[in-house]
């Protein structure tokens, strides 16, 4: 928890846009965002990638979360809780056993950037890759007239990175993100040799 007093302080709730859509924040609780928020960090990918066409080059998006096929249940319960946007893909090969949830339409993206992702992703390459993401959906970057061009955006931080802003006086929120983190990337098991139960964390190197 020490390591995590370094991000910026002061976050206030916010409340949702009442709007049209039949979701909003006076329908689900901000405890289960907060947990969602913790689970992406760990699981999430926001990608932005090129796409050729003709002489020129499409810049897409996308936000997928990816689990062992044995966890379809909650991949099922996320998308109910997004009103069902996106779609769900399952594999079932050689390589790998997994069902994943794609949203990659633009109305979508902008639902996720408005509703869900109001408060930041702790872990930093997670963030990074949100802001990313979000700068260009909003801003409407969707074309480049080579890939030099879109590298140039892609590694010039300054474009798209937004400072990280949490307030960790909120202690509700903070618990039930790490809640979500440990859902993704925590593992519990018994070691009979050494140390009979055991916590670890597997991939800490995602930075904060």
């Amino acid at each position: 928890m020490k390591d995590m007093q370094n991000i910026n302080i002061n976050l206030k709730v916010k409340k949702f846009n009442n709007n049209n859509d039949c979701w909003n924040k006076s329908t689900f609780k901000i405890d289960f965002i907060m947990w969602l928020i913790g689970f992406c960090d760990a699981e999430g990918n926001f990608q932005t990638f090129p796409k050729k066409r003709g002489n020129y080059y499409n810049i897409g998006y996308g936000f997928h979360l990816g689990l062992h096929s044995d966890e379809k249940e909650i991949i099922n319960e996320i998308r109910t809780f997004m009103n069902n946007r996106g779609h769900i893909y399952k594999y079932h090969n050689q390589y790998k056993n997994e069902i994943r949830l794609s949203i990659t339409k633009l109305e979508d993206l902008h639902w996720l950037i408005n509703n869900i992702f109001t408060y930041p992703l702790l872990t930093k390459h997670q963030w990074n890759q949100f802001c990313r993401l979000k700068y260009g959906i909003i801003n409407k970057f969707n074309r480049v007239s080579n890939l030099e061009e879109y590298l140039h955006y892609l590694n010039n931080s300054e474009f798209w990175l937004e400072n990280k802003i949490f307030d960790f006086e909120e202690s509700y929120l903070i618990d039930n993100w790490i809640l979500g983190f440990i859902n993704g990337e925590g593992t519990f098991y018994i070691n009979e040799k050494k140390k009979p139960y055991i916590f670890i964390l597997n991939k800490l190197k995602k930075k904060f």
